[in-house]
């Protein structure tokens, strides 16, 4: 029998299939809809996949080149979660240029919907990294803290949420920031982008990786 990954026999959680270089499609909705073409093993391939996302050894690479924008566009890959547990993952950051690393929970697989965002944005050293809290709700967005700023020689950090019933609670580098109420007992995790933030630049140039995903039910 050939040396099949395990999305073959779906025996993946979410995160293994990346270090079997697939994205399983009975793990993962891509955004934006719809999904994409899979392979016969079931997994999204690169090129089909939308926002320049892909896997690697490394893990879950995010690699924007750039391109004509008119304006702001989200990319990335939603997961179901249970009502209560955590989730954390390693962020390898390595250009931020006009756009946002997303990382967050929400009450639907869309952006657009209730949710708790933690936000890596550019600041010219990602070195020196402060993380965003953002509760959102259909289009609007509403800033709730800015964590300390995180020394790292390596631009690597460790982010994560705590789900309750009713609440979830963002983790930068160990240190919880502000619970915020989450009522939905649906739960999508979001791992993304989003790519052009200042109008007048035509393009967003991001490169950085996702690794190390640890999801963890109560």
């Amino acid at each position: 029998m050939p040396d099949y990954p395990c999305t073959f026999f779906q025996t993946c959680k979410p995160g293994e299939d990346w270090t079997e270089d697939c994205i399983a499609s009975y793990i993962w909705t891509v955004y934006p809809p719809p999904n994409p073409p899979e392979t016969a093993l079931g997994c999204y391939s690169g090129p089909t996949l939308p926002g320049s996302i892909s896997v690697t050894d490394q893990g879950l690479n995010i690699f924007a080149e750039p391109k004509n924008m008119t304006t702001a566009e989200e990319y990335g890959l939603f997961v179901l979660l249970t009502e209560k547990g955590t989730v954390q993952v390693t962020l390898d950051l390595d250009i931020l240029d006009n756009g946002e690393i997303w990382f967050g929970v929400f009450s639907e697989a869309d952006i657009e919907s209730k949710g708790v965002l933690l936000v890596a944005p550019p600041n010219g050293d990602l070195k020196h990294e402060a993380f965003a809290l953002k509760q959102i709700s259909g289009t609007l967005s509403t800033d709730v803290e800015i964590s300390k700023i995180y020394d790292n020689a390596t631009g690597v950090y460790v982010i994560g949420f705590t789900l309750d019933n009713g609440s979830i609670t963002a983790i930068a580098e160990g240190n919880p920031l502000t619970s915020l109420s989450f009522t939905s007992p649906q739960r999508w995790l979001f791992i993304g982008y989003r790519a052009k933030l200042e109008v007048p630049k035509g393009s967003a140039v991001i490169k950085a990786t996702f690794s190390n995903l640890i999801i963890t039910a109560r």
